[in-house]
């Protein structure tokens, strides 16, 4: 497992329970559900782990980004990927252009696409985040990546 951004990067928001923000001058607190990357060279987006791509949302209108909910994530990658035998959907958020598509197998490494201010976003980020794959709840990724000796 690695890292979806380039290294040297920061989480740009708490990666996962409740979190504080202004959004459009308005304090807003909301739980948040994934973790936020932001590299400082560059904006490209790799797989975190080798995986097939069943989601390629490629369609996303900026002009909407605030009015209309489909918008909200920017384009999205969801790629199916499995832990210990357990299968998970992984969803990459706020993604400006996509550089694969659905029913693509990807490997650990592979450039998924770069990373954008899109979306209901409040700068330029990777908003990364997993879900189970018999329910779509969400997981906190920090347990994924602990399982591998990684931190967030």
């Amino acid at each position: 497992m690695i890292y979806p951004v380039n290294s040297p990067f920061r989480m740009s928001s708490p990666t996962w329970g409740n979190r504080t923000f202004f959004l459009n001058g308005k304090k807003v607190t909301d739980f948040h559900d994934g973790a936020d990357f932001i590299s400082d060279v560059s904006s490209e987006v790799f797989s975190i782990l080798p995986g097939k791509v069943v989601y390629d949302k490629d369609d996303y209108v900026h002009l909407a980004r605030w009015t209309d909910p489909h918008q909200s994530a920017g384009n999205m990658v969801i790629v199916d990927v499995e832990v210990d035998g357990v299968v998970y959907h992984v969803r990459y958020l706020h993604l400006e252009e996509n550089e694969i598509a659905k029913g693509n197998e990807l490997k650990e490494g592979q450039l998924i696409g770069r990373y954008a201010d899109v979306g209901r976003s409040t700068g330029p980020h990777l908003h990364l985040d997993f879900c189970s794959f018999k329910n779509w709840k969400k997981v906190n990724p920090n347990v994924l990546y602990g399982k591998f000796g990684m931190n967030l």
